[in-house]
């Protein structure tokens, strides 16, 4: 079974916090309202990941966010850099949930990508569209340039299983012939 690395930085999250829960059982440390929190919003994540990757984007994501903020914490110790005066911080910084958010965000790009898409105000246009259509076209023309006759017609052919585009750069490839 080939392991995805997009579970990663989730994996890493739990092990942090399954640490510091058998750190914090047998020394004189404790687990405060912030890590109870990473260990809720963690669990979530790790149901939503299973179950539906998008809402599992979100809910860690923030979760991560909130970690890198402080706000959350997914280790016993904590690690905080702050900016501000009078031991009041303008600008808090985690730098364990930190990197775990660079780590996910690299490992999850184009399941982003797609959430972004979901909400991006600017619609993308005909001509857009069109560009990408024609892109995958031409991928598929490549591809298919040293089959036979007899071949394309197959991909043509609706009854096999091929995207549109294959088909229409088959039938280029057949009318060039």
């Amino acid at each position: 079974m080939k392991i995805k690395k997009d579970i990663i930085p989730l994996s890493l999250a739990v092990i942090l916090l399954m640490v510091s829960v058998v750190i914090t059982s047998f020394t004189e440390y404790m687990l405060t309202t912030r890590h109870h929190l990473a260990i809720v919003l963690t669990v979530l994540s790790a149901f939503f990941y299973f179950r539906n990757k998008k809402v599992y984007v979100y809910i860690f994501g923030i979760t991560l966010l909130l970690g890198s903020a402080g706000i959350v914490g997914f280790y016993h110790v904590g690690f905080h850099f702050a900016i501000g005066a009078f031991k009041i911080p303008f600008i808090s910084f985690s730098p364990i949930p930190f990197a775990l958010l660079i780590i996910f965000l690299y490992f999850n790009k184009s399941l982003i990508d797609q959430v972004y898409w979901l909400f991006s105000t600017s619609k993308t246009s005909e001509y857009e569209k069109q560009d990408r259509l024609e892109a995958k076209i031409k991928r598929f023309e490549q591809k298919f340039a040293d089959k036979t006759t007899e071949e394309l017609k197959q991909i043509v052919d609706l009854s096999n299983p091929y995207v549109d585009e294959a088909r229409i750069a088959a039938q280029r490839l057949l009318n060039q012939r």
